[in-house]
Parts: C-alpha cells; structure tokens; sequence
C-alpha cells in the first residue's frame, strides 16, 4: 500500500505503479492525453537541464519536465538527475499536484513510470502510423526499455515475431529468452544491424547508441520506425537517409531542439509531417498508404508522465483497489 505522507499525500513506489494497471489502459491513457495536447487543452513545458560539473570528471545533471491538465485538474512535474549511470539509487520522481487547489497528491517512484510510458507512446505511435496486418518486428536494444517497446507493440498490433540486435551476445540471448516466455511468440537475437531490418515491418530504436544504428537506405517501403533513444543533440540512432523523404512524426516540436536526429541533420519544422497529438485529435492524417515509411521520434514528454501517473494515483485510490 501506498505511504501516506503529510496532508494526505502519497508516495507510491515502483511495485504498486507496476501493479496498478495494464499495458492496454496505459496506452488508452496515453492516446487520450496526446489528443488533448494535440486540441490544445494541456500545457507542456520544454525539457529543462541544470548542468554542473562532478568531482571526478564529465557533468552532473537535474532535468525537469513539467506540464498541466487543467480539464483533468492535474499539473505535474517529472524530476531525474543525470550523469549518474553506476548509481542504484532513487534518481527518477514525479510529483503530481491538484490543479485546482495546489497541493501535492503524490510522490511517485518514477523509474517503472517511466518505461511503460515509453512504451505506450511508442505503441499510440504504431497505431496510427504502423500498417494494421504489421506483425513482425525488428528490435535494437535489450534493455529495461525494449521491454515495454515490445509489450506496447503488442497491445496494439498482431505481432507474431521479433528480431533483437544488441551489441552484447549475452544480454540479447537473455533478453529474447525472456520476452518469448513473457509474450508467447517468436524471439530471436540476430547477430548483425541490418538482420534486425529484414522483413520487418516495425523497427525499434531502443538504444544507448551515439552514432546511427542502421543505414537508413535500408528501410523499405511499409515501414514504420519508432525511434526512442537519448535525446541529446550531441547523438542519433537514425541517420538523414532514414529521415529524408519520409513521413516524419515527432512527440512535440520540442523534439527538434533536442534530438540529434534533427540537430546534425540540420532538420527543421518544415520537415515534420505532424507532432503525436495532431494525429491523434485527427487534425492530420497518420498512415495513408500502405507502400509509405513512417518515422515517429520521441524525446519524452511531461504530458506522458502526468497523464499516466494521475492514472495510478485514480487507480490506487479507488475503492475497488483497498
């Protein structure tokens, strides 16, 4: 059970946020949250980083990504450090606040929050971008992210098989081990990049990588990409071949000031088809045919973490769920 901290507020841990719900309701949760930015009713504030340089060496970092739902009457904030990457301490929270009367609702443990979030917009993204009989997927990256990547996928398209390249053999025999099991279908570890991309029909960028994964000239025609890598300028999972001339989406415009996919391209607003919520509010159109490639790129958004952590904060207090 939650702890019940001053003034009736809550801290909720890890456990109970991955208790609280399902893959499926965090990515109704999520659609809804991005049709609301996309008709303009949330207000969502730009990643902000507080650099200062560490002890021994290289920079230290706390970020904040805030937002407000003044339908939902929620605001929020989502606090991590950075630059910390041995640690195995508490780095990730999110505060979540009433909006109407100010005060905090919660602390939330935010390190689980922030994987299903990942995944449930990559999976909203596929929805409206992947082709619907999409059901063979190809994974770069074997960590804790590519996990809900694949759980979101399959929430949302009848996905039958999987390849994952990550750079280490042991991690990605693990990992395809693993996610067989947990899924009930086929997983397998493919020892090059572009064995991934083979008779794909949805890539996944899930990656720590600082230089492009793949040749994006390698893409084929009825792909969609979900690129969900690090998003400092600096580093890119996708290079200009797997962006020039492709329908490219981005989570919010923020984006382009953000992700190196952008930035060392020299990639501007003119060359993005539509920000998420767009396609969700249907203010554009997301696939319109079956031969196109489609691109989303995600950088992280407060609206995502607001939207999913009020979702808990609902589900655990409900009656249902004493």
């Amino acid at each position: 059970m939650p702890i019940v901290l001053n003034q009736d507020a809550l801290f909720i841990a890890n456990d109970e946020v991955r208790e609280a719900s399902r893959m499926e309701d965090y990515v109704a949760v999520i659609e809804r949250a991005y049709a609301a930015y996309g008709r303009g009713k949330t207000f969502d504030f730009p990643r902000h980083t507080l650099w200062a340089p560490g002890e021994k060496g290289g920079r230290k970092s706390l970020k904040l990504l805030a937002t407000a739902d003044p339908e939902d009457k929620t605001m929020g904030g989502y606090v991590y450090s950075g630059g910390y990457r041995h640690s195995r301490g508490w780095q990730k929270c999110f505060l979540l606040y009433d909006f109407e009367r100010g005060h905090l609702k919660a602390v939330i443990e935010a390190e689980h929050l922030s994987w299903l979030k990942t995944g449930a917009v990559s999976a909203v993204a596929a929805r409206h971008l992947a082709r619907p009989d999409a059901s063979r997927v190809g994974l770069f990256g074997a960590g804790k992210q590519a996990v809900t990547q694949l759980e979101g996928l399959c929430a949302v398209r009848p996905i039958a098989s999987v390849k994952v390249y990550a750079r280490r053999l042991e991690a990605r025999e693990e990992f395809c081990r693993t996610m067989a099991e947990r899924l009930a279908l086929s997983v397998i570890p493919v020892s090059r990049p572009e064995d991934a991309l083979t008779d794909s029909d949805i890539i996944v960028t899930a990656t720590t990588a600082k230089d492009p994964l793949f040749n994006g000239t390698l893409l084929k025609e009825g792909m969609h990409v979900n690129a969900i890598g690090a998003h400092y300028q600096e580093i890119r999972e996708l290079d200009e071949a797997a962006l020039a001339g492709h329908k490219v989406v981005v989570d919010t415009l923020f984006c382009l000031e953000e992700a190196g996919e952008f930035v060392l391209a020299g990639l501007g607003e003119k060359d993005i088809h539509a920000e998420l919520g767009e396609i969700v509010a249907g203010i554009k159109p997301g696939r319109t045919s079956p031969r196109e490639i489609t691109i989303f790129k995600s950088a992280g958004r407060g609206l995502e973490y607001l939207a999913l952590a009020q979702h808990i904060y609902q589900r655990i207090t409900s009656p249902a769920h004493q």
